[in-house]
Formats: structure tokens, sequence, C-alpha cells
């Protein structure tokens, strides 16, 4: 998802710094090659002084929200890119007293879906958007049910594709 939030932030705000996160360094180098600006292994390694006018959070790990509620400037953005089983009342309460605006990015919960759809589908036809061949695999609607089912698949990132 952070590949693809990337390339799609460097398309429709071109002007944007991208700063992006990650342990992996496979992962950096293609945030690099995708748009971001540069790339760490960790937020202790990024210093934004008063902080980013938007911080999105794309892993969904616990912890990662209080981390990143504290890089949004006052007054800023943060964005939910993933699905959070557990937020950090300090996150909540920086959210209030600091002024921060806190968007949920479920898809399901747009107020035009199917435009949003319409868009995506056009940035991968127009190949602003590409989609990362090393993490998805593409399978049949019954492969799929193979693979998610079983605990020892090397991937859950799947591409069903309907004949």
């Amino acid at each position: 998802m952070g590949s693809l939030l990337i390339q799609t932030l460097r398309a429709k705000v071109s002007d944007a710094t991208i700063l992006a996160i990650d342990p992996g360094e496979r992962q950096r180098d293609e945030a690099i090659r995708e748009g971001a600006d540069r790339a760490f292994p960790s937020l202790a390694d990024v210093d934004l002084g008063a902080g980013a006018d938007v911080v999105y959070e794309t892993s969904g790990a616990r912890g990662t929200v209080l981390a990143a509620t504290r890089r949004v400037r006052n007054g800023g953005t943060l964005c939910l890119f993933a699905h959070h089983f557990h937020v950090e009342p300090e996150a909540v309460n920086d959210w209030h007293m600091r002024g921060i605006a806190v968007l949920n990015t479920v898809p399901w919960a747009a107020p035009n879906l199917g435009h949003e759809v319409q868009e995506g589908v056009s940035l991968l036809e127009a190949g602003v958007v590409r989609l990362r061949p090393s993490a998805l695999h593409l399978v049949s609607p019954e492969e799929a049910a193979n693979v998610l089912s079983n605990d020892k698949a090397s991937t859950k990132k799947l591409v069903v594709v309907f004949d």
C-alpha cells in the first residue's frame, strides 16, 4: 500500500516532499524509485522540526498511531491508511489538544466510491501508478482461496483475476 500511496501522492501533488519510513532496505529503495524524496529505516531517524503537514500511517502495527501523531504539526492532518486494532490514548489526546485532523481512509466510506475507483483505475491504465509485481501474485478465484487458507503461504498479497 505504501508504494501505491507514494506513486499516487507524487502524481497528484508533484511538489510535495515525500518521506518514507520502512525498516526494510529493499522497501526503502523501492520507495525512492516510486517517488519518495528520502527514505528512513525508522521514525526515530527523521527530524521534521515542527512537524509535517500530513502524515500517512500505512502499517497498522501496534504503537504506530502515536508515533505518527507525534510527527504531525499542530493543526496538521493524520491519515490512517491501515486498520488499527489499538490506538494509544495519548494519540487521541494529542489530536484534541493540538488540533490534528484525523482521516480514516476506509474506501467504502468514501462519499463517492465509484469516482474514487474510476480515478484509481485511470491512474493504473495511464501507467502513472504501477502495481509492484514482486509483491503481488495474480491468481484465479479458486487459487486465491487456497493461498489465503494456507498458513505457510509466502504471500497474502493477491490480485484475483476473473476471466
